[in-house]
């Protein structure tokens, strides 16, 4: 990580300013230990950084953070319980995203799933930093999709995207009928 990064993150960001000082760690130390773990990747930076400023890793030291774009992802899914049953919406949405590679709106997931529009757009408010929001003015929706090809390959590899689980075969009949259905 370029010095200059750091001192734009560091001198308008009081909080990393807070973290980086409870923790006793030089600003040179810093930049070392986080340019080693970021893999000088600019997209961990743009995910852990504002993370450390909202207070994600308050309960982390600096040599506790995770090694690797990857391995944030997989903190961040840890971290949001993704491997728990009672996450399945979650991990339906997600799941959808990921199938249909392309924007996808509010509603037309609401309606696969039959789930509350209000729900899952809560649950992608959960994800923000992954799924970008378009809004498509003409027809007054917002469209949403993966932010990152890397998170999205990230989510392909998650053993509970595996298309073969019965959660999944569900949801991929739900998207077709939704699809026959739109085609009538």
């Amino acid at each position: 990580m370029s010095k200059s990064i750091f001192t734009c993150f560091y001198s308008n960001d009081h909080q990393l300013r807070i973290w980086i000082n409870k923790r006793n760690i030089s600003e040179d130390n810093f930049i070392q230990e986080i340019a080693v773990k970021s893999e000088n990747n600019f997209i961990y930076l743009r995910y852990l950084l504002p993370g450390i400023s909202e207070g994600k890793y308050n309960d982390l030291t600096l040599k506790g953070l995770p090694q690797g774009l990857h391995d944030y992802y997989t903190t961040h899914w840890n971290r949001m319980g993704m491997d728990n049953e009672s996450n399945e919406k979650k991990v339906k949405i997600l799941y959808i995203l990921v199938e249909r590679g392309e924007p996808i709106s509010l509603n037309m997931i609401a309606e696969i799933l039959d789930e509350d529009e209000y729900d899952v757009k809560s649950v992608l408010n959960d994800w923000i930093e992954y799924v970008t929001p378009k809004v498509n003015e003409e027809e007054r929706k917002t469209y949403y999709s993966i932010y990152h090809r890397s998170f999205l390959e990230f989510l392909k590899g998650q053993d509970k995207f595996d298309k073969n689980r019965k959660l999944f075969r569900e949801v991929n009949k739900s998207m077709a009928n939704y699809m026959a259905k739109e085609i009538e």
